[in-house]
């Protein structure tokens, strides 16, 4: 889908006479997917993170993630918290070497598997490389976005993000910006 059909269809989704927890889920689930298709990556290469009225970070996309946990404000060495608090884009291309929360590379979807399908299963795959931005509005931050590259080395993972694709990132966050925030308040400042 391109760009200009998205934020049409976006728009829409979120301003349906429907319950602010369903245009919530919708407008992101759909940024989500955009982004997964955008950057033809796998769904668990893309993460949405919400601050929620609290300031507490947590994931929203993947789906299997949200009951994980929460990333600390205080920890310093997280990525995500990098972008919130410098208010801007990043690029990583040695990720796999920096100090980060490894815990949450580690989990996976629950899904019921035959156990001898279990063993054909590949297991959790670090994350190698990784682009992100921050969700602002205006000074407000209400969240971030991900995207990434996995692979067992660098080099499985594929080639490295460039200065391109973070702009990319950015000029799509920064046009859905208006919408998403919009369904944010009223879902998450609201209740």
């Amino acid at each position: 889908m391109d760009r200009e059909n998205f934020l049409k269809l976006l728009k829409a989704k979120t301003e349906e006479k429907i319950p602010d927890e369903v245009a919530f889920e919708n407008g992101f689930q759909l940024f989500y997917q955009y982004l997964i298709s955008l950057f033809n990556r796998k769904e668990d290469e893309v993460a949405l993170f919400i601050l929620d009225d609290r300031e507490i970070l947590k994931f929203l996309y993947p789906t299997f993630l949200r009951k994980s946990g929460a990333i600390p404000k205080n920890y310093r060495k997280s990525f995500v918290w990098k972008l919130i608090n410098q208010k801007k884009g990043f690029i990583d291309n040695e990720f796999d070497k920096a100090e980060h929360l490894k815990f949450f590379e580690s989990v996976r979807e629950k899904r019921y598997v035959r156990p001898e399908e279990r063993k054909k299963e590949r297991p959790p795959v670090a994350i190698q490389k990784i682009i992100g931005v921050p969700l602002m509005k205006g000074e407000k931050v209400f969240g971030a976005v991900e995207v990434s590259k996995k692979g067992e080395t660098p080099e499985e993972a594929g080639d490295d993000f460039t200065q391109e694709d973070l702009k990319k990132l950015e000029d799509i966050t920064r046009d859905v910006t208006d919408i998403l925030f919009s369904i944010y308040k009223r879902f998450i400042l609201n209740k």
